[in-house]
């Protein structure tokens, strides 16, 4: 039984991951058609297009009330990123950040991450705490569209032509919703199952097999951006995961419904995250200015193994 539902889980996350996959690159495809330029499309559908996973399943969960399953996937998948997408990468081939990152999504990320730990340390994220983390979020949305308008002037008229129609890029936008729906709801409930089976808690699972389950796909294209020493924009792009995660998905969860705080550790999980935070803009005071290197990458993964012993230990 306990293996029907682990291998439900399985698939579960692999229609979720691969069904937000379609759905940005549909959306993507439909906004050249309609005349968006690239770096456009990069900096909104794309950027907050990695998050869909986590959007669906801290939905799902929150009007389910399992405050468990909010907490770990969001947790869980803000330190996969840092810890595990950009130190793999770096360990593979240092890489340089961008100095919008440095001056902008770093110092944000942190607030965000520093209003989220004061929120939370009361015991509960409730409704009004959602609407300050939107503020966050909305401060957020105006540096993008700032950056919108940046990008529109230098590159206006590098626009791809699309060859799929609009009949074709609607029906696979609606199937990829159906997909992320149907893969969240089986996903969550088939955690629920398993957790309760070997005795570990929803919260354990989601951080691991679900965070980092939905941040494999970045970890691929980051190590690969790495490899091809292409690697300015990763930095910023899962420092813009983040802090969509928190201002919006988990601001999103708690509005729908009251988050419980069951563990002190998430509040060092939180502080994780901060540290994870701090590294990545400390390593640009070194030697090697606006590089994160193998030294750098191995205190990432650091992290990431604390965090990980600390769910299992506790």
């Amino acid at each position: 039984m306990i293996m029907m539902e682990f291998i439900l889980l399985v698939v579960s996350l692999t229609l979720l991951v691969k069904s937000a996959d379609i759905l940005i690159n549909s959306a993507s495809k439909l906004a050249m058609k309609l005349g968006v330029s690239k770096n456009i499309i990069g900096l909104t559908l794309v950027a907050f297009g990695t998050s869909f996973p986590e959007l669906v399943v801290n939905t799902l969960s929150s009007l389910k009330g399992e405050n468990s399953i909010t907490l770990g996937n969001i947790i869980g998948s803000n330190l996969a990123n840092l810890s595990l997408v950009i130190g793999a990468s770096a360990i593979i081939s240092p890489i340089i950040i961008h100095r919008r990152a440095i001056w902008r999504e770093i110092p944000l990320a942190t607030v965000i991450t520093l209003a989220n730990l004061f929120l939370i340390m009361d015991g509960s994220l409730t409704f009004w705490d959602g609407l300050v983390l939107y503020l966050f979020f909305i401060l957020f949305l105006f540096y993008t569209l700032e950056q919108i308008v940046l990008e529109k002037n230098d590159d206006s008229k590098k626009v791809m032509e699309i060859r799929d129609s609009y009949k074709k890029l609607n029906l696979y936008m609606i199937l990829s919703l159906v997909g992320l729906y149907l893969s969240g709801k089986y996903l969550i409930d088939s955690l629920i199952a398993v957790s309760q089976n070997l005795g570990v808690s929803p919260y354990a699972l989601s951080a691991i097999l679900i965070a980092a389950g939905t941040s494999l796909p970045e970890l691929v294209v980051s190590v690969l951006a790495a490899v091809k020493k292409e690697s300015e924009l990763v930095v910023g792009n899962m420092l813009g995961s983040n802090i969509f995660n928190i201002g919006f998905i988990l601001a999103t969860s708690s509005i729908i419904h009251p988050i419980k705080v069951f563990s002190e550790n998430i509040i060092l999980h939180i502080i994780l995250i901060l540290i994870a935070t701090a590294i990545l803009f400390i390593g640009n005071f070194t030697l090697k200015r606006r590089v994160i290197d193998r030294e750098e990458g191995l205190l990432l993964l650091l992290v990431y193994v604390v965090f990980f012993m600390s769910l299992f230990c506790s």
